[in-house]
């Protein structure tokens, strides 16, 4: 019996180990895929806060508004504030930035912000935040937010996978 509790304490620490290394590599890479998302906004705002033919501010409505990853992540201007103001599902948000990606995005040196946690109805997220407020005295920053649930839902199928097996 005690071999047997001693191998069955290994194999549980084996597994949570697997969960913990697959969980923080998929967490990883979304946040890697996220980054390079808004890196990819944040660098046309760099071209359109330098060309003085453009309305910044027109050109931050229109690249939120037509956010071609949309259907999987939502992408929202913050303003000086700290409040949200555009988001690209269309909806009014009204509420101010308190989650740590936005703070993290205006204190660091590097101008970037990550944070995981549950919104208000539960659901787990992960957001990104880079902040531009250097470009513009409008905005301050630019947050991409994306449920985790496919990951999650994901992770969890693959542990089960390697129990089984």
């Amino acid at each position: 019996i005690n071999n047997l509790g001693v191998l069955l304490l290994i194999l549980l620490i084996i597994l949570a180990s697997l969960i913990f290394g697959v969980q923080n590599y998929y967490y990883s890479s979304t946040q890697q895929y996220i980054s390079s998302k808004l890196n990819s906004v944040t660098g046309i705002l760099n071209r359109y806060a330098t060309d003085s033919t453009k309305n910044f501010a027109t050109e931050v409505k229109n690249i939120v508004e037509n956010f071609s990853d949309k259907n999987h992540m939502e992408l929202m201007a913050i303003n000086s504030k700290g409040n949200i103001v555009l988001t690209s599902s269309g909806f009014s948000a009204t509420s101010t930035l308190l989650e740590q990606d936005y703070k993290m995005a205006m204190e660091s040196e590097v101008k970037t912000g990550h944070w995981i946690g549950r919104t208000e109805s539960g659901e787990k997220v992960m957001s990104v935040t880079y902040s531009i407020a250097d470009l513009d005295t409008d905005f301050n920053a630019m947050r991409i937010v994306v449920s985790l649930s496919e990951v999650d839902n994901y992770v969890f199928n693959l542990i089960v996978l390697v129990v089984i097996c």
